[in-house]
């Protein structure tokens, strides 16, 4: 069982922001968070644990230069994320109780040794993290252990019931996955193809120019850039503000010549240019100047080839992609099912705007006048 957020530990709810606390003015039993009509989080429960997030942020000395004058706002948001993503947390557990999903030793002692092995490789990892108790004082924000470890416990149940429900039932069509691979290996070889009618048809635009033809007007006329608008005018650029074979042949060409084709990943070119100004040491107080060149280019648009999947590369993506997606609408069924409602953060029915009350007869007297 890997150890990984499935919701947002609720120390990191308040990542962002420094924080006052909140003033006593809801009601012990006023309710936050509903599920089917039962509360689930009361307001000075929702109260109390945002505080506790906002101390262990503040002891971090990472918000000491929040503006003061947004507490209030920003405090609301925290609470009200906060709220939402503990509702959606119930939800999961409540869907994880149905289902019988349960935590064990076994699967406790599995996500403790892959916590070790994950902290092994990080750099930086604090020492003093030994066990899941440590970790779970580290990575929620409660004053209390069995708190923090409770709430480890709910994302490790989470993610047995994804696990459970959803990422071991996950099946991957072999046979359209082969029809996909032999799609994409037709598409390369059609690519293929119109990259040589590419190469073949720049080739015929440097004849025409080299004959006499006016490189802007063709530019017009045939370029796949925008520029065209321009007769292929890109304006002033400095080193590295091009891909690099475009870039190579623009600080290399002399003025008014005009390159031979150059191939990048756009397709193929032809490059002139009209500009150059060279590098200036900084002196008498003036700033130093890059090398710059002015250019205009004629683009021969040609497709780039697409990497091949091996069968069992295009199975993984097809997998994690899947995997996504049935995950997602999982939790999203979860939270319908719970039926849950924020009442801490709706709008009373007083502050929502009055609908006009509708007419006695269905509005039949005021068509009547109408007509």
């Amino acid at each position: 069982m890997t150890i990984k957020t499935i919701l947002a530990p609720a120390g990191a709810i308040a990542c962002c922001i420094a924080l006052n606390a909140a003033e006593p003015s809801a009601a012990a039993s006023e309710p936050a968070v509903k599920m089917g009509g039962t509360t689930i989080l009361t307001r000075a429960r929702l109260t109390s644990d945002v505080d506790e997030i906002i101390e262990k942020m503040k002891s971090s000395g990472a918000f000491a230069s929040a503006p003061a004058d947004r507490m209030a706002e920003i405090r609301k948001n925290i609470e009200e994320r906060y709220a939402r993503d503990f509702g959606v947390k119930s939800a999961l557990l409540r869907a994880a109780a149905k289902a019988g999903i349960e935590l064990d030793a076994k699967d406790l002692a599995e996500a403790e040794k892959e916590m070790k092995e994950a902290l092994a490789k990080s750099p930086g990892a604090p020492a003093n993290v030994t066990n899941l108790q440590e970790y779970a004082n580290t990575a929620f924000p409660f004053k209390s252990p069995g708190r923090n470890m409770a709430e480890l416990e709910s994302q490790l149940t989470i993610q047995k019931l994804l696990k459970k429900s959803v990422v071991e039932k996950v099946k991957v069509d072999e046979e359209k996955l082969k029809q996909e691979i032999a799609a994409i290996v037709s598409n390369n070889n059609e690519i293929a193809k119109s990259a040589g009618d590419a190469e073949k048809k720049i080739r015929e635009l440097k004849k025409r120019i080299d004959a006499g033809e006016d490189f802007a007007a063709i530019a017009k006329a045939e370029s796949a850039c925008p520029s065209k608008e321009r007769g292929g005018d890109l304006g002033e650029f400095g080193r590295g503000m091009m891909v690099k074979e475009f870039d190579e042949a623009a600080f290399t060409l002399p003025v008014g010549v005009v390159s031979e084709p150059v191939k990048t990943q756009f397709g193929w070119h032809l490059i002139k240019v009209t500009e150059k100004h060279p590098a200036e040491e900084a002196k008498d107080g003036k700033p130093a100047k890059e090398e710059k060149v002015r250019a205009s280019h004629i683009l021969v648009a040609a497709e780039k080839p697409i990497k091949v999947p091996t069968l069992d590369e295009a199975r993984e993506m097809r997998r994690s992609y899947q995997t996504e997606m049935e995950v997602s609408e999982f939790v999203q069924k979860a939270i319908a099912d719970a039926k849950l409602t924020y009442p801490a953060f709706e709008k009373p029915e007083s502050a929502k705007p009055a609908e006009a009350p509708a007419p006695a007869d269905g509005g039949a007297k005021d068509a009547a006048k109408a007509k």
